[in-house]
């Protein structure tokens, strides 16, 4: 089955990023549209797991470097306050109506990885996002596409049981308190550059990202099935993943 993959992804057995890692799409992508030492808000930071999970050529890349000065992180679990790769971390409480601690225009760029297909309320948390955004910064985000295969599934059957099982599949060391709701209520191009225009952001570029089909790599049959899959969605014959959005004031 490796053999089989690496044949069909080069590199995502070996260590090496696949040539469609969705990870290196994204963060190069943002990385382009830094300016130098900017200062990120990292928007749902958590515990920074997602830096313990890549390959080393790949965690440098989501370090931000060498463009990056000062990473703050936010998220309403206080594991933020354990993740290592911050230079300042708080927690959003209910209490303030999540509001984020920091002045209006003070940051050059939002990123939210992995992040808006758990939001409740989409446009109170990208209005707030845009607040803190100096005039030209730059909000970043990649969230999963509702009607991919994976995530049809997933609202189907039930998202937190099969969303557990999938993780354990592609992400066997991912502990479970990493895992969380989903309500999938910005995770369409359409409804996704609606908020954002909502939210107060006039310049809105949303792609679409195919990469290796991780959580179909348990048998042969499935990585098969997998990537014929992927072959038609990199053609634009079929829902790809992952959503990938820039947008700027």
């Amino acid at each position: 089955m490796d053999r089989l993959a690496e044949r069909l992804y080069p590199g995502c057995r070996t260590g090496r990023p696949s040539p469609v890692d969705g990870t290196v799409a994204f963060y190069q992508r943002l990385l382009d549209r830094l300016p130098a030492e900017a200062t990120v808000l990292d928007f749902g930071a958590g515990r920074g797991a997602a830096f313990a999970e890549q390959r080393p050529g790949v965690r440098e890349l989501v370090r931000l470097k060498p463009k990056l000065a000062r990473r703050i992180g936010v998220d309403i679990n206080p594991a933020v306050l354990e993740n290592a790769e911050l230079d300042e971390a708080h927690v959003l409480t209910a209490e303030n109506g999540y509001r984020i601690p920091l002045p209006d225009a003070s940051v050059d760029a939002v990123l939210a990885d992995w992040v808006l297909e758990h939001l409740h309320d989409p446009l109170r948390s990208l209005t707030e996002c845009r607040r803190v955004l100096k005039s030209g910064g730059i909000f970043a985000a990649r969230t999963p596409n509702r009607w991919h295969y994976i995530y049809v599934l997933s609202r189907a059957i039930g998202s937190r049981r099969l969303g557990r099982t999938l993780l354990r599949i592609s992400q066997p060391a991912r502990r479970s308190e990493d895992i969380f709701e989903t309500h999938y209520r910005a995770n369409t191009p359409g409804q996704l550059r609606g908020l954002l225009k909502d939210a107060g952001f006039t310049e809105v570029d949303i792609l679409t990202h195919e990469a290796e089909p991780l959580y179909m790599m348990f048998s042969r049959v499935t990585l098969l099935l997998g990537w014929a899959y992927a072959s038609l969605a990199q053609r634009g014959l079929l829902p790809r993943a992952a959503l990938l959005a820039f947008a700027r004031l």
